[in-house]
């Protein structure tokens, strides 16, 4: 399959060094990644052909700066999830506690029904007194008129 045991043990080199790189969260482009297995030749890096220019040192200063930046970002973004997680909770949380205050609210409105209910009983049965006993006293005084 491979044109040589070369080409095979770079191609292997550079998968290597781009899970390297992934695993260690760096960026990297292709042409680093060519660079540093297949090395630079004036003009041109191998395996790229002349088209593409060599990681010089100014571009190794914008590569780290670049870098830099995008470390920043990532954090930046870790940090973005985090509050994200934070404000899911404290929703999740608001909503549990609103359920709970409705559940309280309908037993409070229950409550206070059964204690309606109650005090109504409690009137008629105290009207029904006071009538049995005015008609008691109405009964005896038309007794006593008729003695």
């Amino acid at each position: 399959m491979w044109t040589s045991k070369d080409a095979r043990e770079n191609f292997e080199k550079i998968e290597a060094l781009q899970l390297q790189h992934e695993s260690e969260g760096r960026s990297y482009t292709e042409v680093e990644i060519f660079a540093e297995v297949l090395g630079m030749k004036a003009g041109y890096v191998r395996g790229l052909g002349h088209s593409v220019q060599s990681v010089g040192s100014s571009s190794s200063a914008s590569s780290i700066d670049l870098s830099r930046r995008l470390e920043e970002a990532r954090l930046e973004i870790k940090e973005m999830r985090a509050r994200q997680m934070e404000y899911e909770a404290l929703l999740v949380k608001r909503s549990e506690i609103e359920q709970m205050m409705r559940e309280h609210q309908q037993m409070i409105e229950e409550q206070q029904q059964m204690i309606d209910e109650e005090l109504m009983q409690m009137m008629e049965e105290k009207h029904q007194k006071k009538d049995k006993e005015q008609q008691k006293i109405m009964q005896e005084q038309q007794q006593n008129l008729v003695e």
